[in-house]
């Protein structure tokens, strides 16, 4: 499901203050959204990443242990997980608020992103807990999903309105004085007069593109803005006025960092390079490895090491370090949070060594005499190709079950291990195609199974495929044309074909850039 269709049944539940549970049906779970009069009463989902235990964990308030112990006894006593936490004062009320909120934003953020298998609503007058309801409004909660997330549904819905000239609109589905705008939003909404378009707004507003294309839509689910056609088409944007107008605005976020920064400090900081450094951080996220995150051996036994690494990180990368690049920070939080994930995982010896067990992990300890006598009758030697299939088969029984975040761990560390292996290569690659979020990833590896199988048509259409996905259709077309000489009645490349053959103009360009006449 696109997000504007699953945006679209959201407002639509809202505008007619509907009661009820709307079931979500994904390909390893179920999420459920409870809505009472039209607002989102309470959300729970099936995936174990997605639950409050683990929301609680991450952020470290309690560890495994603590919360093995408390799911037990709750269930003993009759009570909520939350409550029960509260009465031990294991947490405080606000953790617990701040924690399901978390929880709420995520199973949002995944209802939007992943591939849905069914949907299905029950209209019935919702009653949830008082210990477990949250006072929530739907339209805050999909609103900072939509800072969070990029898609292209929102540059697609841009590029369909943007001759236009957006108003007010005076029968607004979510009523503004509910709504936490941001200043980005609230300046946008000041701008919508029935006069300029967006085109002409986006000028003004001296924000990226993306960002620009996301406030729009999620200012059109609010409902809080009102289209009307612009008659007179208008000629493009000039690219390389635009080239030079963002360059101008970042020289000038530039310049005010470097005058908040200590002389010495600046001189050393380079702020492009630091964005270069959180991007590739942040995409690197899902299937990070702690240790190298956190620059460690997998063997060490330095506590304080470990230690000074953390906070040198979390100063490194706090926002609160770069007040200036507010257009990073949701990035710079999702890297803190890991950082303390892996914090927390590797200084506790019982979590880092359950971490080492899940990401196949070999600590290479110094054997003396005694302790090689002692391991011997329960050692069995595998070798590297026995240890290699046991891994291929535990990753098969995680994709066949839908655990796909499991699955991107091991073969991660696959691809690291067997350099040489098609299959760690194009599997990852594969699942990356999946992903409407991941396709550089998804083409980075991809490439590399096409470097080692020249002949693979699935490799071959799924590199066509995620080219065609983020726009380089030069390289779709090429890619498209070796899949029909290994398969010449793929209706996919042969569709893609036609239709590109079929646009004189582009034809001429793909053509140039092969060197035909």
């Amino acid at each position: 499901m696109s997000v504007k269709k699953f945006a679209d049944l959201l407002k639509n539940i809202h505008k007619n203050k509907m009661s009820g549970t709307l079931s979500l049906v994904f390909l390893k779970g179920q999420r459920n959204i409870y809505v009472k009069n039209g607002e989102i009463s309470y959300l729970k989902s099936d995936y174990p990443d997605e639950k409050l235990g683990t929301i609680l964990i991450n952020q470290g308030l309690i560890d495994e242990k603590e919360l093995e112990d408390a799911i037990v006894k709750s269930k003993e006593k009759g009570v909520v997980l939350g409550e029960y936490l509260i009465k031990e004062k294991k947490i405080t009320n606000e953790d617990l608020k701040k924690s399901l909120k978390q929880l709420f934003l995520m199973i949002i953020e995944a209802c939007f992103l992943e591939d849905l298998k069914d949907i299905n609503f029950v209209k019935k007058d919702i009653r949830i807990d008082k210990k477990l309801f949250m006072d929530i409004k739907m339209g805050n909660l999909v609103l900072e999903t939509f800072r969070k997330i990029d898609h292209r549904d929102f540059e697609e819905f841009y590029k369909e309105h943007k001759k236009s000239k957006p108003k007010l609109n005076p029968d607004a589905i979510f009523d503004y004085k509910n709504l936490n705008l941001n200043p980005l939003e609230g300046f946008i909404l000041s701008r919508v007069d029935g006069k300029l378009s967006l085109e002409e707004i986006k000028k003004i507003a001296f924000t990226e593109d993306k960002k620009f294309y996301k406030t729009i839509f999620a200012l059109d689910f609010l409902g809080l803005i009102d289209f009307q056609d612009n008659k007179e088409e208008k000629k493009q944007e000039d690219k390389k006025n635009e080239k030079n107008h963002i360059q101008q605005t970042e020289q000038k976020v530039k310049e005010e960092c470097y005058q908040k920064e200590p002389q010495e400090e600046a001189e050393n900081f380079n702020i492009e390079n630091f964005l270069i450094e959180v991007e590739k951080l942040y995409l690197d996220l899902p299937t990070i490895n702690y240790y190298k995150l956190l620059n460690m051996e997998v063997d060490f036994d330095d506590l304080e090491e470990l230690r000074n690494n953390y906070h040198r990180l979390i100063k490194k990368f706090h926002p609160d370090s770069h007040p200036e690049l507010k257009e990073v920070h949701h990035k710079l939080q999702a890297i803190i949070s890991t950082i303390t994930k892996a914090y927390q995982t590797l200084k506790n010896k019982y979590s880092r060594n359950e971490y080492n067990k899940k990401m196949h992990i070999t600590v290479e300890k110094n054997h003396s005499p005694l302790n090689e006598e002692k391991s011997k009758p329960t050692e069995v030697y595998k070798s590297k190709e026995e240890k290699k299939e046991e891994l291929k088969k535990k990753i098969e029984s995680f994709v066949k079950a839908g655990m796909l975040y499991d699955a991107i761990t091991l073969l991660e560390n696959g691809c690291q291990e067997y350099k040489d292996d098609l299959y760690f290569f194009k599997t990852l690659g594969n699942i990356y195609f999946r992903t409407p979020t991941k396709l550089k990833q998804a083409i980075k590896y991809l490439e590399k199974a096409h470097t080692m199988d020249r002949k693979d048509p699935d490799v071959i259409k799924n590199l066509a495929g995620a080219y065609k996905k983020v726009g380089f259709y030069r390289e779709a077309y090429s890619y498209y044309k070796k899949l029909i000489h290994i398969d010449p009645d793929n209706k996919e490349a042969l569709e893609f074909i036609e239709e590109v053959e079929g646009k004189d103009n582009f034809l001429s360009k793909i053509k140039n850039l092969f060197g035909k006449k």
